[in-house]
């Protein structure tokens, strides 16, 4: 695969994580759908080094939950008591996905952990804290500036189109200079080593590293107590 016909590739990719990225501004961060098992009590000599810190980085529909002695990703099980409509408002949503049919994370309030609702974020429907509704007769919840991420009512998008296509070049440029160097790493020319069969009391520093660095046909083989640049045989006859 070139790094040209990467690029598609790479768009669609940063744009499937607006999803989470774009509901971490919310105050509290989005769920998938269903609650995390419950475990059983143990004594755990150590905890484990945690596989994730939340649900958007596990693979499908799996959630980050705490196991016997440290978060892991596990599949979800049925939420107990489910709710159908529970109380508070959506969080409003101020932009548009970028992607065509984004998935939905859930589909009803029944489906969400604790007290979060089924809301339709930028990119498909995902389990959000609510927005506590005000009192009767009090004004409505201050809408506050994206810049401010500690409790906004709304979602913001933390990355625009300008900054990801920004991420897209500069993934394509590690991508073409990873691939350069790899076509350096397996460049082998011709021939064999010659045979070297003494014992060394020491060994000198490398003069080069890979065949690709020897002029002409020239291998870097180690002779003579030391990696260096040497003709190489055609045949081990």
């Amino acid at each position: 695969m070139k790094s040209s016909s990467l690029l598609p590739v790479v768009v669609l990719l940063a744009l499937g994580t607006l999803g989470p990225w774009v509901v971490e501004g919310s105050g509290n961060e989005a769920l998938k759908a269903g609650a995390c098992p419950v475990r059983p009590r143990v004594q755990c000599f150590r905890f484990e080094k945690p596989e994730c810190q939340s649900d958007w980085q596990c693979g499908g529909k799996k959630r980050c939950c705490l196991d016997y002695c440290g978060f892991k990703c596990l599949d979800p099980v049925a939420i107990p008591k489910p709710v159908n409509n529970k109380p508070g408002k959506c969080p409003v949503v101020d932009g548009q996905c970028l992607m065509l049919n984004p998935p939905n994370r859930c589909e009803s309030d029944s489906e969400c952990d604790l007290d979060f609702k089924c809301c339709m974020g930028m990119c498909g429907k995902l389990c959000v804290a609510p927005v506590k509704a005000p009192p009767a007769g009090g004004p409505p919840p201050a809408r506050i500036p994206p810049s401010n991420l500690h409790h906004p009512p709304r979602f913001s998008c933390v990355m625009k189109l300008s900054s990801l296509s920004l991420l897209a070049v500069t993934i394509l440029l590690c991508l073409r200079v990873t691939q350069a160097n790899l076509k350096k790493e397996v460049q082998q020319k011709p021939g064999y080593c010659p045979e070297f069969f003494l014992s060394c009391a020491f060994v000198l520093l490398p003069r080069c590293r890979r065949d690709g660095s020897c002029k002409g046909s020239k291998k870097c083989c180690f002779y003579q107590c030391q990696r260096q640049c040497v003709e190489p045989w055609t045949t081990l006859d």
